[in-house]
């Protein structure tokens, strides 16, 4: 009757605190089942009985964007919004979440990828810390009680944290949020989808006019120009004509065309003042489909004051993301990767295949295989052996776009 003699203590105890140490309970504590009906007088009803505790369960939420897959751990009594690129909730950054406690209407905490996120302003304190295993700075606005931003990380990508409206959440509330940020985790290697990087070079004050991109794929995008002033420009207008270069290393360079000859629509599109013109522009035609990478999209602005006739050139950068991926392979030589899609990537460049050329060296006794990241379907073991290091002439060698030499076996 073991289940029953703690009832009745609970029910003691209640009693107890309720004034009423007087009553005296019977408890059974034969150990033979009792007779019929005496259960039913000894059991408390069932509305009595304590309530079973409440088991906090931790969820993992993840979105992949174009610099990785950021990851956090949410307890099941915060909500968590997923947004993707692009999204019109997240008020800055480029992909995240906003998480804030259920049973609390007022105040979110943005959690997002960012890349050089800048702040300013009077009265702004800041405190070195580490969060999420990274460096990470903390930043409080006008003594505020909570804190206004986290960054963490110190590189070009940083994951941030701004909480706005929050004075409504309980210190346990808080407490937990800040717990959620700690469990931040972020894998730069499941990348998906494209974003337009702002650079210096994407605007003009000269005549107040700016350029961006959205909808990007690797056959195209919407190229977005917006005049933010009209001091020092007259009518202002573009074409359809344009220009795509590729990043490869610290240099820009014209992404190969798959067509000599380009003929445009000869066509003028107005900027409006202080408003947005933007253009459909499909680059599959003449460049073909894009591989991962950085790029530039370069344009000319026209200014027309004064019956004289200027122009001016516009970059809107943007990174085009892979496909994640899927295994890495350390070599003795150099670290390659394995991608979802079945293609292999070294150093920012991607490949259709794998190849494994052997043959004999030149008085070796046991075979050789060389190991190349390839866009050529088939290698020669001569120029696989000679691409590898062993030549002085240029020549015997692959471009980077062509094919990389990446591992080499002897057989034993």
């Amino acid at each position: 009757m073991r289940k029953i003699t703690v009832m009745a203590a609970s029910f003691m105890t209640a009693l107890a605190l309720a004034g009423c140490a007087n009553i005296n309970v019977t408890v059974n504590t034969d150990t033979k089942p009792p007779a019929a009906g005496e259960m039913e007088k000894n059991t408390l009803p069932e509305a009595d009985l304590p309530e079973e505790p409440k088991v906090q369960t931790e969820n993992k939420k993840s979105i992949a964007g174009p610099y990785g897959q950021l990851s956090i751990t949410v307890p099941d009594d915060f909500e968590c919004k997923i947004c993707p690129l692009d999204n019109d909730e997240m008020s800055y950054g480029y992909y995240g979440f906003i998480i804030h406690p259920k049973d609390v209407d007022d105040g979110i905490i943005a959690i997002f990828c960012a890349t050089n996120f800048g702040v300013c302003g009077t009265e702004l304190k800041q405190e070195e810390t580490v969060i999420a295993g990274k460096p990470a700075r903390i930043g409080t606005y006008d003594d505020h009680k909570r804190w206004d931003f986290i960054v963490i990380g110190d590189e070009d990508l940083q994951i941030v944290a701004t909480g706005g409206a929050c004075d409504a959440w309980t210190d346990d509330q808080w407490n937990t949020a800040q717990t959620i940020i700690d469990s931040v985790e972020f894998d730069p290697l499941v990348t998906t989808g494209a974003v337009w990087q702002y650079t210096p070079e994407s605007e003009d004050t000269d005549i107040g006019v700016s350029m961006d991109l959205s909808d990007i794929t690797p056959s195209g995008s919407t190229i977005h120009f917006y005049r933010f002033t009209t001091e020092k420009a007259g009518e202002l207008s573009y074409g359809e004509p344009f220009v795509l270069e590729r990043k490869n290393a610290d240099k820009w360079e014209a992404v190969p065309r798959t067509i000599e000859e380009a003929a445009y629509i000869d066509i003028a599109y107005i900027i409006p003042e202080n408003d947005t013109s933007e253009i459909e522009t499909n680059w599959e035609w003449l460049y073909g489909s894009l591989s991962p990478g950085t790029y530039r999209v370069r344009k000319l602005v026209y200014n027309v004051k004064d019956g004289k006739r200027s122009e001016h050139e516009l970059t809107a950068q943007f990174l085009l993301a892979g496909p994640s991926v899927k295994n890495v392979v350390e070599s003795d030589f150099t670290t390659y990767y394995e991608m979802s899609d079945g293609t292999w990537m070294h150093d920012g460049h991607y490949y259709k295949y794998r190849l494994e050329i052997s043959g004999k060296m030149n008085n070796a006794a046991k075979e050789s295989t060389f190991i190349y990241l390839s866009n050529i379907e088939d290698i020669s073991f001569d120029r696989a052996v000679m691409a590898s290091g062993l030549s002085s002439n240029m020549a015997d060698y692959f471009s980077p776009e062509e094919a990389v030499f990446v591992g080499w076996k002897v057989d034993k």
